[in-house]
């Protein structure tokens, strides 16, 4: 089965990459290589290929007269290259093994051929999403292995197992991967028993750019057959290969493999030769007509893409499971499954998101607080302020870093000043201590920050600089909308964040180990988590992009704070430039804490909310506002 919109994709991602590649064949032009990829890439691979015993000592003999000059980088691509050459008599064992483990997928009944699986997992296949859309398509289809001819080019006699689409079906249309059950057969054994399964590996150095690739599948329904090192990888992306294998619709679905019989990709689709305008051309160069040509008869078909087999791991790692199918999973090996939700890696507190991974998807962020001790109930709180339907506490991401930030705030980077480093607030009749940043330049900047959030008027700036800070908050405090203790606390948090270049590393590596691995988000962040998030657009994950930001309560709005972040302008008058492509900033007259933005940050829209004095900076009552919450359900269906 071919899908049009698949190669529709794969071609824009081709046209996309063409610069990429044609720097890599002036590469091997230049160092007489037929291997190249990235110094990573290349250590990894050697470091692979040493471990299963494919480089020994006589390669190495082999390959380091080729090399003119002592380039390592070089001295690897040889050793690769040379690995390529000829292959052990073993070989073609091997392949007969992995053959073994792929099948053919037909309607039930009327054998109409739908694509190809292989067995990942002694009761698991996986195929493409567009060859299985959804269960009920799985519970129409069997699964044939055994359709080939033998040695003796004999018809073999199938062996026919129904999918199992209830026990586990996992799928996704961007990355074009189906993984589903397969039931036992007669004799009550799981397929993987009879005919083999491949161990998926996560890591790197399964395969370099030039290196040969092998496609077992059953083209047009065939029986089974092998497009075999006459194709080699041509490039590497994100989540795809892109290769040269010749394939054919039923193709679909078939195991990459490297020249060690090890899954390297998921085939998916043929990639065809387009005009400057995107449109298909056949063999003679005409365009093709969709709509007189549905078959796409005729098209030159000029490489193939493939899903990586670490794009599908890691994807899958993320799904949302219950005991029984994280139990089922977990047969591909632990590289399949990741640690029980929804705890945060060790070292960093948070809870993540238990609803589907798939679409756009919310993360909260706040400042440190008191939430942090038990954030999952704090989470069911916010998510309810927001009042949308169909959006629960099990949809949010919730990263924490207080206990982070403390940490590393610890670390001294100045001699402690002494006595005058505790400031001493009343707040009613209960005295309550903030110790003032330990750091000089920290402590500078704490009180250059609150003399800004009062206005400017805290004192002179030849007088102490404990004195400006108390004289900064009593005036904060004054105006009794934001509690002393509260204002005192976050502008300390956020001068070490600013100032100390380790606080903020800490912070920012804590919270994106706690956000989705790929896909689109919507970030609503609160107070310190502002100035946390005009950081993190700036470095996200690859594959993570925000399509919106809400801002609550945000800093932002301070000089002190806009020119220490990446995105701060040469230019003082200029508006500051971000990768945001919609920015709400939310903020209230009552707020000491919070700003207006959209005079110096570009494109932001402020929304001004009345929050009560009492509870002016209060996240609750920012999320509560009709116009905020209708911004972050706009942003999670798309809509402007």
């Amino acid at each position: 089965m071919r899908n049009r919109a698949q190669s529709e994709a794969a071609a824009r991602r081709y046209r996309a990459t063409a610069e990429g590649r044609a720097a890599i064949d002036r590469r091997m032009r230049r160092d007489d290589v037929r291997v190249v990829d990235s110094p990573d890439q290349l250590e990894a691979r050697i470091a692979r290929l040493t471990r299963v015993g494919w480089v020994g000592p006589e390669t190495l003999r082999e390959a380091v007269p080729r090399v003119r000059h002592t380039d390592r980088m070089l001295l690897l691509q040889h050793v690769i290259d040379r690995t390529g050459e000829s292959q052990a008599a073993n070989f073609l064992a091997r392949g007969a093994r992995a053959a073994r483990t792929v099948g053919r997928l037909a309607a039930e009944g009327s054998g109409t051929p739908r694509g190809t699986a292989f067995l990942v997992a002694p009761s698991l296949v996986l195929t493409n999403h567009h060859v299985l859309r959804d269960r009920e398509a799985a519970r129409r289809t069997v699964l044939e292995f055994n359709h080939e001819r033998d040695v003796d080019n004999r018809a073999g006699e199938p062996a026919v197992y129904a999918l199992d689409p209830g026990a586990l079906f996992l799928t996704d249309e961007a990355l074009d991967y189906t993984l589903v059950a397969v039931h036992s057969g007669p004799d009550g054994s799981a397929p993987g028993e009879a005919f083999g399964w491949n161990r998926l590996i996560r890591a790197q150095g399964k395969v370099v750019i030039g290196e040969p690739v092998n496609v077992i599948g059953h083209p047009a329904g065939r029986r089974k057959e092998i497009a075999i090192r006459d194709n080699t990888l041509r490039y590497q992306l994100h989540d795809f290969l892109q290769y040269g294998a010749g394939t054919e619709p039923g193709s679909s679905g078939s195991p990459v493999f490297n020249d060690q019989w090890e899954v390297v990709g998921l085939h998916h689709a043929a990639i065809p030769d387009t005009d400057e305008r995107g449109r298909w051309l056949t063999v003679d160069g005409r365009p093709i007509d969709p709509d007189h040509d549905p078959d796409d008869a005729g098209v030159r078909w000029i490489a193939n893409e493939g899903l990586r087999t670490s794009a599908f791991l890691t994807h899958v790692r993320e799904r949302r499971l219950d005991e029984a199918q994280r139990a089922l999973l977990a047969t591909m090996g632990e590289q399949a499954v990741a640690e029980r939700p929804p705890a945060a890696p060790v070292g960093v507190r948070g809870v993540r998101a238990t609803g589907p991974t798939s679409g756009t998807q919310l993360v909260f962020l706040p400042g440190p607080g008191p939430h942090e001790a038990d954030p999952a109930p704090v989470r069911a709180a916010w998510a309810a302020a927001l009042r949308l339907d169909g959006v629960t506490a099990g949809d949010l991401w919730l990263p924490c870093y207080g206990d982070v930030l403390t940490r590393a705030s610890a670390v001294p980077e100045a001699v402690p000043v002494g006595p005058e480093g505790s400031v001493l607030l009343r707040v009613g009749d209960a005295p309550r201590t903030v110790e003032a940043p330990d750091s000089p330049s920290t402590r500078e900047l704490y009180a250059a920050l609150l003399d800004a959030a009062a206005g400017g008027a805290a004192g002179p700036e030849e007088e102490p600089l404990v004195s400006r800070i108390r004289r900064a908050l009593d005036r904060l405090a004054g105006a009794g909308a934001v509690d002393g203790y509260t204002v005192a606390t976050h502008f300390r948090d956020l001068a070490l964040y600013l100032d100390r270049a380790a606080v903020r590393e800490a912070v920012l590596d804590a919270v994106t180990q706690c956000l989705p691995m790929r896909g689109r988000v919507v970030i609503v962040a609160h107070g310190l988590g502002t100035v946390v998030a005009a950081d993190l657009v700036t470095r996200l994950p690859r594959g993570l992009t925000v399509d919106t930001l809400v801002t609550l309560g945000s800093p932002l709005g301070l000089d002190g704070v806009a020119r220490r972040t990446p995105h701060a302008r040469p230019d003082p008058s200029a508006p500051i430039s971000h990768p945001v492509p919609n920015w709400i900033n939310a903020w209230s007259p009552a707020d000491v804490i919070g700003r207006p933005l959209a005079d110096d940050w570009k494109g932001v829209v402020d929304v001004e909310t009345d929050n009560a004095r009492e509870r002016a900076h209060d996240i609750t009552r920012y999320l509560s506002d009709r116009r905020v919450a209708g911004a972050v359900y706009n942003a999670l269906r798309g809509t402007p």
